[in-house]
């Protein structure tokens, strides 16, 4: 009897170290990197990933985007031209959009979740799972834009 009890202990604590060294491993790479057009991102404050699995990025990533922001009490809103979007702490309605998450501006730095943001100015969002890299581009028609607008060469 008590071979077993040896046994099934032994068991048990092996189960919990390997639990835990999983845990810390996953603890360890939270990292987010967020890059526009294949360049990071310096931010204010690091990028996490929330409970509904969406990239939070910092309020002050806006000037990268060509965005401005106000920030108050409670609420933050970006402006492009003659567009804007506002975020309200806790809120999953900006802009028109339903959101399956929340923008955080409880904090001594707001967050917001990039995905709404970068659709609401026409930025595509994708995530790479693998480097945990959300990467922003512009739309197509506003690289087509880009390229109308450059100097005609002459041969």
């Amino acid at each position: 009897m008590r071979t077993i009890t040896k046994r099934l202990l032994s068991l048990v604590l092996t189960l919990a170290m390997l639990l835990s060294l999983g845990l810390t491993v996953q603890a360890v790479n939270t990292a987010v990197t967020v890059t526009l057009k294949g360049r990071a991102l310096e931010l204010e404050a690091p990028a996490y990933i929330d409970g509904q699995d969406r990239a939070q990025v910092p309020v002050s990533i806006g000037p990268q985007l060509g965005l401005t922001y106000q920030q108050k009490e409670g609420e933050v809103t970006f402006v492009k031209g003659e567009a804007s979007l506002t975020f309200r702490d806790g809120s999953k309605e900006a802009g028109g959009m339903t959101m399956d998450t929340a923008a955080d501006l409880s904090g001594e730095v707001g967050y917001v979740p990039l995905t709404y943001l970068a659709q609401f100015f026409d930025f595509q969002v994708a995530w790479n799972g693998v480097t945990r890299t959300a990467a922003v581009t512009s739309t197509a028609a506003e690289e087509e834009t880009a390229v109308t607008k450059l100097p005609q060469l002459v041969y």
